[in-house]
């Protein structure tokens, strides 16, 4: 009786095994290691308003690491998850097997295990925008979304036994749109005692999701997905705003910003007989076709002369 317990005690365990995704074991001959770098240093973005500082420290903070590693036909190899020190270290020794890897990297992002094949895993759709986007105070001091910025890097054809390390930059998901507006001089000689008001900036026209690894999108009209942020006012007759937006492909329409407020003629908004409702419109076109590439700056400085 026990052997035939111990024998069904067998079966069922390697019927569990055979039932979950694993690595094939290896020889220790046919493994090698290779340490592999994870960075986010990436030139294309930059502080707020600031072509010549770096990112925020919160866009390019990460907080979990999943690296993947496929074959060329899309066999998965590997699945890890950096521990916390290989994360604050910036790399990570991996024990490879003799053949060429195309490696995936998923930042501050939890792929399910249903997502491990590389052909569902790139087609996952990251549909968080309105976890990035928020009020003026949410979105400049620190990430809105707890997670952190999804970011995601590739790096294609690795063979560990011509290499012994790489690195795999990561990107963020949302470029950034920096807004200011500005009254021109021409406005206030025009209306010496007026005061203009700026109390709404609708984001429109903006892909409201992508894929991880940016292939597919999807654009909501413009009428039923917005975002709405009230400028911040740090100086007189000066307008800030700052959005997050996914990679947007060329398109005619391009997303745009829309500005509402008040003009007043004499300066004192407490009397409304010589108030002006005001509506201006501004385009975030910086490649001039629409388009808006992932991990992006976009500096836009538009500038008042005329009352609409």
């Amino acid at each position: 009786m026990r052997k035939l317990l111990i024998a069904v005690a067998v079966a069922a365990m390697s019927a569990l095994a055979s039932c979950q995704e694993a690595e094939t074991p290896q020889p220790d001959g046919d493994y090698v290691e290779v340490m592999c770098g994870i960075t986010t240093d990436d030139p294309d973005t930059r502080a707020f308003f600031d072509n010549n500082s770096r990112p925020e420290a919160w866009e390019t903070e990460l907080k979990s690491v999943t690296i993947f590693g496929y074959t060329a036909s899309g066999t998965r190899l590997l699945r890890y998850e950096m521990t916390p020190a290989e994360i604050a270290a910036g790399q990570v020794r991996l024990r490879l097997i003799k053949v060429a890897y195309d490696f995936y990297v998923v930042a501050n992002y939890d792929v399910p295990a249903e997502y491990n094949s590389r052909s569902k895993m790139t087609a996952k759709h990251e549909n968080l925008f309105a976890e990035y986007n928020g009020t003026a105070a949410e979105v400049m001091g620190a990430c809105k979304r707890v997670g952190g910025f999804v970011m995601t890097g590739k790096l294609l054809g690795v063979d560990p036994t011509q290499v012994t390390s790489f690195t795999c930059g990561l990107k963020r998901s949302v470029a950034k749109s920096a807004l200011r507006v500005t009254v021109a001089q021409m406005l206030s000689t025009a209306y010496p005692n007026g005061k203009l008001r700026l109390d709404n900036a609708r984001f429109t026209g903006m892909s409201m999701n992508t894929t991880l690894f940016t292939g597919t999108y999807e654009i909501r009209n413009a009428t039923t997905y917005f975002v709405n942020q009230a400028p911040v006012n740090p100086a007189a007759n000066v307008w800030d705003n700052l959005f997050y937006a996914y990679w947007n492909p060329a398109t005619a329409t391009c997303p745009k910003i829309t500005l509402t407020g008040v003009f007043d003629r004499d300066g004192n908004f407490a009397t409304t007989g010589d108030q002006q409702a005001v509506t201006y419109t501004v385009s975030v076109n910086p490649n001039g076709d629409g388009s808006i590439a992932a991990n992006g700056y976009y500096r836009i400085e538009a500038n008042i002369r005329q009352l609409p």
